[in-house]
Order: structure tokens, then C-alpha cells, then sequence
């Protein structure tokens, strides 16, 4: 991968996944949507005592993003 290469999200498309902000906000969701600038659309997020929503996080604020580990 090129220095300024992209990572795909090609196999976590529609998968639960967390992922962590460089702002320290950790959302997670099931990603349904990304582009080139990893600009990702996630949903089913849930807050303690909220509705699920949806959201789309900028690329450029992700620090990580791991699959949920449904075996646990």
C-alpha cells in the first residue's frame, strides 16, 4: 500500500464494527457505506437509553476501526 493508500472497507461492509475517534469518541455500528476518503456511513448505533441512530463519521477523525467479535 502507497504511502497515502487508503485501507478498503470492503470486508467489513455490513459488519459490526467499532470504531474509535480522534476525539476519543468510540461509536459502535454496522457500517453500510464508505468512499475513497474512508467518510463511512454507520448504523445501529444505539445510546444507553436511546433509539438507534445513524451517522456518517469523516475519514480524516478516524483512528481505528476493529470488527466486533460476536464469539464473545
Amino acid at each position: 500500500m502507497g504511502r497515502n493508500a487508503v485501507p478498503s472497507l470492503a470486508k467489513l461492509l455490513h459488519t459490526q464494527v467499532v470504531i474509535k475517534m480522534s476525539n476519543g469518541v468510540v461509536l459502535e455500528g454496522v457500517i453500510l457505506g464508505y468512499d475513497a476518503y474512508m467518510n463511512a456511513v454507520l448504523s445501529d448505533i444505539s445510546e444507553p437509553e436511546g433509539m438507534p441512530f445513524s451517522v456518517i463519521v469523516r475519514g480524516e477523525f478516524v483512528e481505528s476501526i476493529v470488527p466486533v467479535d460476536k464469539s464473545e
